[in-house]
């Protein structure tokens, strides 16, 4: 044990001061496997890092499996081995249930000449079956085997809860790392396009059979014009989502582990880096978690109570998650487990089964209408195209998104990079920053425990299967990274990953518990640990990622007028027509990120700036990337030869932004965490013509 604490010292003390910041370059020719996953990053800090952590984990659950066996500890049983009875329905009940489902699932079809209103009662159609075969289940609550209600464990959970709500919350109002978050914005993009009734909530969406259906969860002004979002109400909802299925994963922890290790999984997800970047980004990333712990839940209560109310819901939730690719595995698993636990326990009505499919078609059939759908999927999500390595600079603004050089397959990669880096990232994450991605998607304690467990489950998964049921789970949430449109793997794809990694850790507690510690206090064991693993996930989020993490030219500019705003007001200048460059969220990010709204200008030529066509605001500020295309500077001393000139820099020097006053001196950023330089215009010589 004594080694295996040393192995994961090893893992995780290099987290805490990881190499600095990473300026992508092409790869050599030869470079070795974990230089392709981990670019720019020494490939022996990785090793080293992996090495330590998967011969903890080994020893750990050996030794741990050594004295449990001595003492003659069996490993904690998940979930009963045999289904409990069927509660017994009203006549005419299933038949009316069956009947409704059957008619939605008809009604899918027509779905797009459907109004916002009609759209909405379709969707509330999904929860009529369910409540039918709920009205019609016979003696009213199902009370058996129900423990009596305690108040001291639910303020136990809730109250860490809160605090860290409350926590989360304060950081991200105001917070400018969201503008850092490039290319998840297309998420509110998506939003607002639902609030404004220009999608279908049923089949219109942006991306191949991706469909609007995943923003109800997200904002209520996804459900009718008039409503337009803000991006603190959809931090605010994301929050408090977050919250909900933190105690959902504790919940699952104390059904499926054991109740002492429940602490141990709530800390392990809401403190992951991972889930602590979820509010700063618009997209809804949350929406992994929420399948995954929903269908569970509701998997869990078929299982035990064969309650046919929660397959019901677990038909049309699975339908809705099927209709999303990296949900699509979650959606299969759960309606796998529907039909192992049907097939196994006391018998049902075959007319049942109507229900759960009938309703899962009637949210994918509007999705998937036919195999042009599925061939747009395929070439959206797999074909693997993009070089990451030049991509993220320009959506960073780093870089010109016209002047990349002529891609080619020197350097690329291996055919199994992205696979490997997939299965990896529960441990080692690769750093990206427009995602706000370190070095580590978990904190290290959480992610040791979670190894421990990982490893202590597949050594018994042949003599208790119930225990095989997490790696099984974790492997699922994995599959859709195995795939990706770069040349790298990408968390977002694997947004499941969460929820069985932190039961995985309390799994890993529980082992470690019973088998070296089994007469310490568990109650206050786990929460210490509990502890230990919430605050080196916030220290990784809120002190190491910030450093290691090249920003946005957004964001540095953003950051710039956050310091000293300047009294005669700001614009920023974008790529305008005829290049359509939207995908580079100047405008969204302007409009959301900052406490006031910041205009922007789309720079069109050297006419768009000469007086009276020009923005009246006191300050321009732009991208390193248009001022490589445009010169800016030099169009700005052209036009205004009074001006000065600013550049701004981040602490690395590594990210740049422009700006410009055409008043002359007068206002200079004041953000300590930024250099800059100055200069009239006077001291570029004649202005050139760009």
């Amino acid at each position: 044990m004594g080694l295996a604490g040393v192995g994961l010292l090893a893992y995780a003390l290099p987290l805490l001061h990881p190499p600095g910041p990473v300026m992508l370059e092409r790869l050599p020719e030869g470079a070795g496997l974990l230089a392709r996953l981990y670019p720019g990053i020494p490939t022996g800090w990785v090793a080293a890092r992996l090495g330590g952590l998967l011969a903890a984990a080994l020893l750990a659950a050996s030794c741990a499996a050594a004295v449990r066996r001595a003492a003659r500890v069996g490993e904690p049983d998940l979930v009963a081995a045999r289904p409990g009875p069927a509660r017994p329905l009203r006549a005419g009940a299933l038949p009316a249930a069956a009947a409704l489902a059957l008619l939605h699932a008809a009604c899918a079809p027509f779905v797009d000449g459907l109004g916002r209103g009609a759209q909405l009662a379709y969707v509330a159609a999904f929860a009529l079956p369910a409540a039918v075969l709920a009205l019609g289940t016979k003696g009213g609550a199902d009370r058996r085997e129900a423990p009596p209600r305690r108040v001291g464990p639910i303020l136990a959970f809730a109250v860490p809860i809160a605090v860290w709500l409350a926590w989360r919350g304060a950081d991200a109002r105001g917070s400018l790392r969201p503008a850092h978050a490039v290319d998840t914005w297309f998420g509110m993009q998506m939003l607002e396009s639902a609030a404004a009734g220009e999608l279908n909530l049923v089949s219109g969406g942006l991306l191949p059979g991706i469909t609007a259906l995943h923003l109800l969860p997200q904002s209520v002004a996804a459900f009718g014009p008039g409503l337009a979002p803000s991006f603190p109400a959809v931090q605010l909802v994301h929050l408090g989502w977050l919250a909900v299925l933190g105690a959902g994963v504790a919940w699952l922890a104390a059904r499926l582990v054991a109740p002492a290790a429940a602490p141990i999984a709530l800390a392990a997800f809401l403190g992951a880096p991972f889930v602590l970047a979820m509010p700063l980004n618009p997209s809804p990333l949350f929406l992994g978690c929420f399948f995954a712990v929903t269908l569970a839940a509701l998997l869990l209560r078929f299982h035990e109570r064969r309650s046919l109310v929660a397959l019901a819901g677990l038909g049309a939730l699975a339908g809705v998650a099927a209709t999303h690719p990296s949900t699509l595995p979650l959606a299969a698993l759960a309606g796998l487990g529907a039909l192992g636990s049907w097939l196994r326990g006391p018998r049902l009505p075959w007319l049942a089964l109507a229900v759960p499919l009938a309703s899962g078609a009637a949210a994918l059939v509007p999705a998937i209408p036919d195999l042009e759908t599925l061939e747009q999927m395929r070439v959206a999500y797999a074909r693997g195209s993009g070089h990451w390595f030049e991509l993220e600079p320009i959506i960073l603004g780093r870089h010109s998104p016209f002047g990349a050089e002529a891609l080619n397959e020197a350097g690329r990669g291996g055919t199994l990079d992205v696979p490997v880096a997939a299965l990896l990232a529960p441990f080692a994450a690769t750093r990206t920053s427009l995602r706000l991605w370190g070095d580590a998607a978990f904190d290290p304690l959480g992610a040791g425990l979670a190894a421990v467990g990982l490893a202590a489950a597949l050594r018994v998964a042949r003599r208790r299967p119930q225990l095989g049921l997490l790696v099984v789970w974790l492997g699922v949430a994995l599959l859709p990274g195995l795939s990706s449109s770069y040349d790298r793997a990408t968390l977002t794809r694997m947004f499941a990953m969460p929820v069985p990694l932190a039961l995985l850790a309390a799994l890993g507690f529980e082992t470690l518990r019973a088998g070296l510690a089994p007469r310490a206090r568990a109650a206050v064991l786990a929460w210490a640990t509990a502890a230990a693993v919430a605050a080196g996930g916030l220290f990784l989020f809120d002190v190491v990622n910030p450093r290691i993490l090249i920003p946005s030219s957004s964001g540095l500019a953003l950051r710039a007028l956050a310091s000293a705003p300047p009294a005669g007001g700001a614009t920023f200048l974008e790529h305008g027509p005829p290049f359509d460059l939207a995908w580079l969220q100047v405008r969204p990010i302007a409009r959301h990120v900052p406490p006031e709204p910041v205009p922007v200008f789309a720079y069109t030529g050297v006419g768009s700036l000469a007086p009276g066509a020009a923005p009246e605001e006191e300050l321009w500020l732009w991208s390193a990337g248009l001022e490589e295309d445009a010169r800016l500077g030099s169009v700005v001393c052209r036009h205004f030869p009074a001006s000065e000139l600013h550049r701004i820099e981040d602490a690395t020097g590594r990210a740049r932004a422009y700006a410009a006053r055409r008043a002359g001196p007068g206002w200079q950023p004041a953000a300590p965490e930024l250099r800059w330089r100055s200069r009239p215009c006077g001291s570029l010589g004649r202005p050139g013509t760009p």
